[in-house]
């Protein structure tokens, strides 16, 4: 899944959560249009950084434990100049047609 599409989908998942109609996992699945390994990497990925994420049976769905709590996501990106990538490949030009480009995020959760 590359960096956007994730963003996207943690956005929808977020949605979800907050008003705790996810659904059981394979519900959640068809919703997201991710597969079950997929959601549960994602998931495990917030719960590292410290988001409180829970699944109640009896509700069928994951939560948030913390009523209040919020994701905020924020990256920005920049093409950088020849001069650039030669620094950061030692000299050495790739001669690619576009330029590095890098991604720096922060998650602030």
């Amino acid at each position: 899944m590359n960096f956007t599409r994730k963003i996207e989908k943690i956005k929808q998942l977020d949605e979800h959560l907050k008003l705790r109609a996810t659904g059981n996992p394979d519900e959640f699945c068809t919703i997201l249009n991710i597969s079950k390994r997929q959601l549960f990497r994602i998931i495990e990925e917030l719960k590292d950084y410290g988001a409180p994420i829970a699944y109640s049976r009896s509700l069928r769905t994951f939560y948030y434990k913390e009523n209040d709590f919020e994701i905020k996501i924020s990256f920005s990106f920049r093409f950088i100049t020849d001069q650039e990538e030669r620094n950061i490949y030692g000299g050495y030009n790739s001669n690619n047609n576009f330029g590095a480009v890098f991604c720096h995020s922060t998650p602030i959760i």
